[in-house]
């Protein structure tokens, strides 16, 4: 290659071709032009100098630091909240006003709830750093005309690269020369089938990638190659994914959406409380010590200091029963967003498909198909063959099959091998495995053929040539050529033609199945054309199943893949996402809302994949992302839940996603969405719940107030019922398990309007039977303290049978509540922990309680009863009104 420039024009410390101009330095642009563009030498390489100077200029060939947030900053930011907030004032006017127990009580109840937020948000994210592990470790160049190896952080741009089988490509090149060169780009595209690579462009309908470009963390396959350095670190094409899962920020998921709603209502009735409050005890011309004492225990009772921890329990119950549906949760909040999901965005490769190729079917040379299967059970595997209508072939149509099987293992490098761990199994082109395995079920074994026919000559796969030969010795001695490669090209060597073989590749090709031709040829003669084999990535025995249920769920699918547009459109026909009237394109060139719209999206890109979970989200849709690949990093951190989609996930894959299939299958994604919904569904009547505990507890105050009866309950003890008592029945409502039909659709909204017209009814209900309870004891002359203590029983006893009730609109719904044991347990042990208030006396004197005989305790059980069936004899009610039939 005399003639290049040594010359090195002025660089910066900028990518010398960053973005698309990248891509075309990588596969358009001329060799020559590179050459003087990059002051490169493909013969000499660069000088040590030169190389060390570039190093200065361009910082070494790995991914920029990413700065996370510290622990202390993770656990502050849980603090940051309007109730949280609002329960450190509380606390601090308590220790103005000098009760120090009730304001060491409600600082726990902070640090509790803030601890509750801090481990669910604090998880390593470890994606950068698998990232980085992909980057090869040391890498081959060419220095001053000598090969040496280095570390491949100190490669620079301008660098001439060695690359052979077995190593990874350390940076975005192009190829000066290439020798059978084939290179597995799944890293970056999620296909797994091995692309040819060669120094001149060349059209691969089968490929996404130039045919001259080496891409940073793919790995080379076969034969091996020299090339052109082009970028280098974050400039790379992997750079470019790792600067993207870096600049991505996750949005709030639907639940914190929901949770952060309802804290801001929260909020603002307790401020319309706080000023009636304040109004009415000026009027009333109360003491304001004992006004500010009222908005104290307001305050505390407005906030369900228990939902933190009844959220991240009934979360965790969920992660554990999805992981034994091999669905395995990451991040808590990802459970409920799954129930969420409005839209599923899937890859094809592993996911619809079972990522291995086999054979779909042989074409004979004549045209005529047949079937072929494989079966394989411990040491036994065994190929079957069998006709398009289901007969048996005849002994020349076996024959000629397995000839074709043969000669076509015979030229290949694929070898099978069995052992007890994986059982059958091949290594190399998934293509010539699935051939060398078919082969292998007739006998003829790897070991078997080297034995039987040993080769004497390979002529590797080239562009030019777009077949691969090799010669063979039989048993006699006698030499024979095998040829395999496309289908035209094979037809050309043969120069045989024939209608119905044509017509049927043709079909098949454009169907987006793989065809490779296969011809013999005994010594010198020309070849003669054996027939064809047509290979798949077969679907998943449940793929169909999972779409359509899927749709009867109200979830759209929609495919995206890195493949070509043909094979993407016929697995999603399949599998029931593409319609006759969808929309099927190719990624480049489309703008985000038309891929949106699209039911097939191929040849997408992690920036397409990208765009389109952003005009997703747009649009109002909450997205469930699956990949398993590097290239589906960035989009599964930007979806609102990424899936990724094991067993062959990549760690980057994993470490993005909040969800992980481990065993790839859709349909587990399809359970691990309806535990979702199910999951909503019990959270959200736990809320119910703890509100109804929270304004009731409101109400009876600001009723209380209105009497002109003293302080209802202190601080302490509505702590006491919110944190201790009231919890253990909201977590049997949210995370037990309930007879009868679950959700049928996407969670949309914590509460509806009836949702708050129940709790209202419900709160009023409880307060009600607190202010009774409190009116008569005061008539009958009891102390403050059994007063207080009579409410609080009312309200313990009221609250608990609420939660036989919450949500419940008809007589069967009450038979399934009233069958959980679960909550029989919760109810339980929340009466046990009232009666230890009220018996034990150091409970009794730290929560300022006095003792109350049977007499009291009947009154408060009475009360307690009255508002659990006048709560739901007034909802029945209200649903048999015109005006508020939807109560």
């Amino acid at each position: 290659m005399v003639g290049y420039s040594r010359k090195m024009p002025p660089v910066a410390s900028s990518p010398p071709f960053p973005g698309r101009e990248r891509n075309g330095a990588l596969g358009e642009s001329p060799l020559a032009e590179l050459v003087v563009n990059l002051g490169a030498d493909p013969e000499m390489g660069l000088t040590a100098s030169e190389a060390a100077q570039r190093l200065r200029r361009f910082g070494p060939n790995e991914p920029a630091p990413i700065t996370r947030p510290g622990w202390y900053t993770v656990l502050l930011r849980q603090f940051i909240n309007r109730l949280i907030l609002l329960l450190i004032f509380a606390t601090a006017v308590s220790l103005v006003l000098g009760e120090s127990l009730n304001a060491l009580a409600i600082g726990i109840t902070v640090i509790v709830s803030g601890g509750f937020g801090f481990i669910n948000e604090f998880r390593s994210e470890r994606a950068i750093a698998a990232l980085q592990a992909l980057t090869a470790l040391r890498a081959e160049v060419v220095r001053g005309g000598l090969h040496e190896e280095i570390a491949a952080s100190e490669i620079v741009p301008g660098d001439v690269i060695a690359v052979a089988e077995g190593r990874a490509v350390p940076a975005d090149a192009r190829l000066i020369e290439a020798r059978g060169l084939f290179v597995n780009e799944s890293i970056l595209t999620g296909e797994p089938i091995a692309v040819l690579k060669t120094e001149e462009p060349h059209t691969d309908v089968e490929s996404a990638t130039p045919a001259t470009a080496l891409y940073a963390g793919t790995t080379v396959v076969a034969g091996s190659g020299l090339a052109l350095v082009v970028a280098t670190g974050s400039a790379t094409s992997l750079g470019s994914i790792f600067t993207a899962m870096r600049d991505v920020r996750r949005r709030s998921t639907p639940l914190e959406d929901r949770l952060e709603s309802l804290g801001n209502r929260l909020i603002l009735a307790f401020l319309a409380m706080c000023l009636a409050i304040v109004v009415v005890g000026l009027l009333q011309g109360r003491d304001l010590r004992v006004i500010i004492e009222m908005a104290v225990a307001l305050a505390v009772g407005a906030i369900p200091e228990g939902l933190p921890a009844v959220a991240t329990t009934t979360l965790a119950v969920a992660v554990r029963r999805l992981a034994g549906r091999k669905v395995l949760v990451r991040r808590l909040d990802a459970v409920e967003t799954l129930g969420s999901t409005t839209v599923i965005a899937t890859d094809k490769t592993g996911t619809l498909t079972e990522n291995r190729m086999v054979i779909r079917q042989v074409l004979l040379a004549d045209g005529r198909a047949l079937g072929v299967g494989v079966t394989a059970s411990g040491a036994r595997i065994a190929t079957g063959v069998v006709r398009g209508d289901g007969e048996p072939p005849s002994r020349e149509e076996q024959a000629s099959v397995e000839r074709l099987l043969v000669v076509a293992a015979l030229c290949s490098d694929a070898v099978v091998e069995h052992d007890d761990d994986r059982g059958w199994h091949a290594h190399g082109d998934p293509s010539e495995a699935a051939i060398a395995i078919a082969a292998a079920g007739l006998g003829n074994h790897t070991a078997v053929l080297e034995a039987s026919f040993p080769r004497t000559h390979t002529r590797p796969f080239t562009s030019a040539t777009r077949y691969m030969q090799t010669r063979h010795q039989d048993g006699a001695g006698e030499s024979f050529v095998a040829i395999k490669g496309a289908f035209e090209q094979v037809r050309a060597l043969t120069g045989g033609e024939n209608p119905h073989l044509d017509t049927a590749v043709q079909d098949l090709a454009g169907a987006g199945y793989r065809v490779l031709a296969v011809a013999e040829g005994a010594g010198d003669a020309g070849p003669a054309l054996l027939g064809a084999i047509v290979l798949e990535d077969p679907l998943r025995p449940d793929a169909a199943a999972a779409v359509a249920a899927c749709r009867e769920a109200g979830i759209r699918v929609m495919l995206i893949t890195g493949d070509q547009l043909q094979t993407a459109a016929n697995v999603a026909t399949q599998t029931g996402i593409l319609s006759p009237e969808g929309l099927a394109l190719t990624g480049s060139g489309a703008a985000g809302a038309q891929l949106a719209r699209a039911d097939v999206v191929a040849r997408a890109t992690h920036d397409t994949k990208e765009a389109i979970v952003a005009a997703l989200q747009d649009g109002g849709e909450v997205v469930a992302m699956t990949g398993d690949g590097v290239n589906d990093a960035p989009a599964l951190r930007a979806a609102d839940v990424g899936v990724a989609v094991g067993p062959g996930a990549t760690d980057v894959a994993m470490e993005a996603a909040d969800v992980v299939l481990a065993d790839g299958r859709l349909m587990s994604l399809v359970e691990g969405i309806k535990e979702g919904r199910l999951i909503a569904r019990n959270l959200r009547q736990a809320i119910i719940y703890l509100l109804t505990a929270s304004f009731g507890t409101i109400f009876l105050i600001t009723l209380a107030m209105a009497a002109e009866d003293d302080l209802a309950l202190g601080p302490l003890q509505i702590l006491w019922l919110n944190l201790v008592v009231h919890i253990f029945p909201a977590l049997a409502l949210s995370t037990g398990r309930e007879a009868g039909p679950g959700p049928t659709a996407p969670t949309t909204e914590l509460f509806a309007r009836t949702t708050w017209a129940e709790i209202g009814v419900r709160a009023l209900a409880v307060a009600a039977s607190g202010l009774v309870a409190l009116v008569l004891t005061a008539r009958t002359g009891e102390t403050p303290g059994q007063a207080q203590a009579v409410v609080f029983t009312a309200l313990a006893l009221g609250l608990v049978g609420q939660a036989f009730f919450i949500d419940v609109r008809s007589l069967t719904a009450f038979r399934r509540r009233v069958m959980r044991p679960g909550l029989w347990l919760g109810a339980a042990i929340s009466v046990s922990l009232m009666l230890m208030a009220l018996q034990w006396p150091g409970f009794r004197a730290a929560l300022e309680l006095d003792a109350i005989g049977a007499r009291e305790f009947g009154l408060a059980l009475a009360c307690a009863a009255a508002s659990w069936f006048g709560a739901q004899a007034l909802l029945a009610l209200g649903r048999r009104l015109p005006v508020v039939s939807d109560i």
